[in-house]
Parts: C-alpha cells; structure tokens; sequence
C-alpha cells in the first residue's frame, strides 16, 4: 500500500487589475518504490482570476490514478491550491474650512484618496454636498461613483467627512486644525495604513476599525473631541479557536474519545495520538495510527478532524514510520471522515 500526498500550489496578490494565477502541485510518497510517474492526473491544476477573492483549482482523489500494476492499492491524500486576491484597502477623506459669517455659504470641494490607491486605469468621480452659511458647523458630505470597469468587491473602501465652520465675526483667535491619526497594529505589526484626517479644533470624531480576519480589536471604534494634534493606536489581538480531534478506525469506529483543544489562529499546531489516560485496557490498545502525528495551520475558525487507526483486520495496509508532509492544512475525504495534513 502506498500513500501519495498531492499539496497544490498557493499564492497570494493585491488586486491591481491584471490577472494572477498558482498553478501546479507538490507530490510526496510514503513508499520508496512507488514514484511519480507510476501515476497520472486527469485534472487541471491551475487557480487564475483578476477580481478580489479565493479562486481554488478543484483538485480530487478522483483526477489520480495509479499506473503501476505492482501497486493493488494506492490512497491519494489531496490538499486543494489555491489563488488569493486581496482587495485593495482605500480611503476618502473631503476636506475641513471655516470663515468668518458674512452671509455666504462655505464651502469646499477638495477629496483626497489615501491608503492603497486605485488600481491602474482605475477611479472615481466625487460631487461634495457640503455647505454652511449661518454660524454653526456642519460635516462636508460628499457622494461618490465608480468608474466603468472598477468594481467595489475589489476594494474595502472609508469615507471621512470634514468639517465646514461659519464663526460670528473675527474670533480673537482662531480654531486650529488638528491632525488625527490611528495606527493599527497586531503583534509588533502594522496591519492596515494608518487612519489620517484633519479637523478642526473642539470637532467631535468617530472612526469605526477595520475588521482583520483571524483577530479583534481592542478598539471596535475611536470617537472623541480634538484639542490638539493626536496620535491613537488600535491593537489587534489573535483570537483562539477549537480543534476537536477523533480517533478512528478505518471502519469508521471511533476507538478513544474525541478532545477538543484551544488553538490560535494562524500558528502551526500538531494533532497527535489521544491524550486520555488509563486507554490500555481499552479497544484503542488494538490499534495503531497510520500517520501519529498531523502538522496543521491553524485557519479563522473551529475545526473537526480525524486521525485513522490500522486496526486487528488491517494486516495488509502498511504504516508510515517517518511521514514528512509540508506544513499546512489539506483535506481529502477518505473512508467516512475528513483527514487533515
């Protein structure tokens, strides 16, 4: 028996309105005698795309099959490649002026565009509404429309309103305009560009964090009253999740209870044999793990897998004493359960 491990290819793009692709496999083999070549694919094993979002090639056990007349029974072990277009992170921001009442409106119709920036050939076309005429403040909304051929799923788009001021004659001395800025970092990191407006002195403000998959904010907002130029931070910290792991035979029996165990997202964790004591006197001590040990990455959510048990019946499968796949996280289904890498 021979166990074949097919890892697609990964790959990763900011969106920039060209087209991307990963493509190809990584192969690994359990027996020495068993070789690349004793085997075909009838797949494709390609992911492209241009738009944000994950794009996988659709890799199955069924696209392999064994060549080899020597080799009666050969599993394939798939973990799927993937393509990942992240949307590019872009903010809008009108700007703040103030006047002194004189019976006009004030008004201003500058927009400026900070973060990643449009894709090349890319944009969009701004009509600011924003007015004031008696003595007062008021934000300095503004609408916004894309151009032909840019699409919003491509981008993760905030606005900032500025403030436009009518002030009672000349003031003894006039408001200042302050700059607020918000940096948001994750373990020593940043994470997103940092957050930059003006506003003018005493306005109130209320920027919303941007959500980053895998961890939360310390702040799921800032607002607050600027009085002087200020700097904020926005700390992200990595949320846990839970791996729940059963022990089976290829049967399907489940032969030691299931554990469920706290992990965090994104660090390598390694799934192996049942930690409950006294299994000795139990069924368990009939079987023997195929692979004893999993490597996996841990992914934004809770997770069931199952590690596989050659049992008293299984004389003729053959175990793997020194299984070396790439970490990370692959999925095939095999007998009744799903079996993690």
């Amino acid at each position: 028996h021979a166990f074949v491990t097919v890892t697609g290819n990964q790959a990763a793009y900011l969106y920039d309105g060209t087209e991307h692709s990963a493509d190809g496999y990584q192969v690994s083999i359990s027996h020495p005698l068993y070789k690349e070549t004793d085997f075909v694919f009838a797949g494709n094993a390609s992911a492209s795309g241009t738009d944000a979002g994950s794009i996988y090639m659709g890799l199955q056990e069924d696209q392999f099959r064994n060549t080899n007349p020597n080799f009666g029974d050969v599993t394939f072990l798939i973990t799927d490649g993937w393509l990942k277009v992240e949307p590019r992170q872009i903010t809008f921001t009108s700007a703040s002026s103030r006047k002194p009442y004189d019976g006009t409106a004030v008004m201003d119709g500058r927009i400026t565009v900070s973060g990643d920036g449009f894709a090349p050939g890319e944009g969009a076309d701004f009509e600011v509404t924003g007015t004031q005429t008696q003595v007062g403040s008021s934000s300095n909304t503004f609408t916004y429309t894309l151009h032909d051929g840019t699409s919003a799923g491509n981008y993760i788009i905030q606005t900032v309103e500025g403030t436009l001021e009518v002030f009672e004659g000349l003031p003894a001395e006039e408001k200042k305009l302050y700059t607020l800025t918000i940096r948001y970092s994750a373990e020593g990191s940043r994470v997103f560009p940092d957050f930059r407006a003006s506003y003018t002195e005493g306005t109130a403000y209320h920027v919303v964090s941007p959500a980053l998959e895998g961890f939360t904010p310390d702040s799921e907002s800032l607002s607050g009253v600027l009085s002087r130029d200020t700097v904020l931070d926005v700390v992200y910290t990595r949320n846990t999740y839970q791996i729940t792991v059963r022990h089976k035979g290829f049967d399907g029996k489940e032969i030691a209870p299931a554990e469920t165990l706290p992990v965090l997202y994104g660090t390598p964790y390694t799934v192996g044999l049942p930690q409950t004591e006294n299994l000795e006197d139990t069924e368990y001590a009939q079987y023997t793990a195929v692979i004893p040990e999993y490597m996996l990455m841990m992914p934004g959510r809770d997770l069931e897998l199952s590690m596989y048990y050659l049992g008293p019946d299984d004389e003729d499968l053959m175990l793997i004493d020194d299984y070396e796949a790439p970490l990370g996280l692959g999925s095939v289904f095999q007998a009744s359960g799903m079996c993690f890498e």
